[in-house]
């Protein structure tokens, strides 16, 4: 097999090419005693910079759960882990890939001017920062 070493790079190169790796949707991040957490459960592009604090969050969540586990009998179920981190993380992918589209000059409603994204991106990192810890 060639490889075009060229047409690679400009594919890698192209910001448009950010968009395409996330995860769209993930129906589910747990089946029975097992979760997925992390890039694994909700991939997204890289204009937040905040993969690595999600899968945090996600840690400190199932830590919390497991934290009550005695014996293996008690992990019954991860559900309501999924219920807690699916919504807020699939908000998170839909954001950020709006983000993306028009930090690339992609969206039909938003400029590149300087302004105009200062106050999108407030309110789009506004929910972000508002995870409640307690």
């Amino acid at each position: 097999m060639v490889i075009d070493i060229h047409s690679a790079f400009d594919r890698w190169l192209n910001p448009e090419g950010y968009l395409a790796w996330e995860h769209k949707s993930t129906s589910t991040y747990t089946k029975g005693r097992t979760c997925i957490v992390g890039d694994a459960a909700h991939a997204v592009t890289p204009w937040y910079s905040a993969d690595a604090g999600h899968a945090i969050e996600d840690a400190m969540i199932v830590g919390v759960f497991l934290s009550q586990v005695v014996s293996v009998c008690d992990i019954w179920d991860f559900r309501v882990f999924d219920a807690l981190r699916r919504p807020r993380c699939q908000r998170i992918i839909d954001s950020t890939r709006e983000t993306g589209h028009f930090m690339c000059g992609q969206h039909s409603n938003i400029s590149l001017k300087a302004r105009q994204v200062k106050e999108v991106l407030k309110v789009k990192w506004g929910f972000i920062h508002g995870l409640d810890r307690t």
